[in-house]
């Protein structure tokens, strides 16, 4: 049967049914790819979470940007660096701390370097910060925490097209037969935007990692729930290291916290560097709602 024969609320609710089974189909396949090949043992799982470094452990948890906020929030922690939450710059606090800084970790070492006095753009701190994770994506691959790059493409990319396709294959040659005919579809575009929205719901993850990745995560903040109560109560009698693997598993427990300032520092330098993107993003919600009550109408 042709489903494009059906009229009326019924249609709405094939759709739905269309819609449903494709989500639930691209859902199983992500999770098909990203399963545990090897089935880990509990042993394995926590053996390997206690041999990962801090920066591994945030990666694992948040992907290069809680790398990033976990640096920016435990060098400042233990007054190695400045988080400027207004100017959104970083700035060094170095002078005369040589010991400290020797035995920090490549990570660290890549945020500190020519880094002044008088301030970096938190983009620029970033972007060093990210170059320095090439190493830590590697370590997670071989332990089978993250899919490799080839398949992250395909659950990222390929499998929301699937989706997307299926829902707007059943809706846009809908609509523009009730516009033909000069029938309301606006119910129709408003299922449709809902099912978009699943999406990006489910597929935007930029760290993606592996069910065995998830298990492992689980395993350091279940072995580490001491650390978070430390974290939480005496942040500053943490180990420079201690703090960034807190930061890396659990955020900022505070909002006077520097994960924060960095946070908010971040998210400000991306919205102005983009510009017209909220505006766009914006403009199109509003035409989204626009268009689906002129076709209700």
């Amino acid at each position: 049967m042709n489903p494009f024969e059906i009229h009326g609320p019924i249609y709405l609710l094939v759709y739905f049914a269309i819609c449903g089974t494709a989500f639930l189909l691209a859902k199983a396949l992500k999770a098909y790819l990203l399963r545990d090949q090897n089935q880990t043992s509990p042993a394995q799982i926590s053996s390997i979470a206690k041999g990962l470094q801090p920066y591994e452990a945030a990666y694992l948890t948040g992907g290069p940007e809680r790398v990033f906020l976990s640096a920016c929030a435990a060098l400042s922690r233990h007054n190695l660096i400045e988080v400027g939450r207004v100017s959104r710059k970083i700035y060094s606090k170095l002078e005369g701390k040589a010991r400290q800084v020797d035995n920090l970790q490549y990570v660290e070492q890549a945020l500190l370097a020519n880094l002044n006095t008088s301030g970096e753009s938190i983009s620029i701190s970033r972007s060093k910060v990210n170059n320095a994770t090439a190493g830590i994506v590697r370590v997670l691959e071989g332990h089978g925490l993250k899919p490799t790059t080839d398949r992250v493409g395909f659950i990222q990319f390929v499998i929301p097209l699937f989706y997307v396709l299926v829902v707007l294959a059943f809706s846009l040659p809908k609509c523009l037969m009730a516009a033909k005919l000069h029938l309301p579809c606006g119910f129709l575009i408003i299922e449709s935007i809902v099912a978009l929205a699943l999406t990006v719901k489910l597929f935007r993850q930029q760290g993606e990692i592996t069910a065995k990745g998830e298990a492992v995560s689980e395993a350091l903040r279940l072995e580490n729930s001491a650390l978070k109560m430390t974290h939480s109560t005496n942040p500053s009698g943490l180990s420079l290291r201690d703090s960034a693997l807190a930061y890396g598993l659990f955020g900022a427990l505070a909002l006077a916290d520097p994960f924060n300032d960095a946070n908010y520092a971040l998210r400000r330098q991306t919205s102005d560097s983009s510009g017209g993107g909220s505006c766009g993003s914006s403009c199109g919600s509003s035409c989204g709602g626009g268009c689906g009550g002129g076709c209700g109408g």
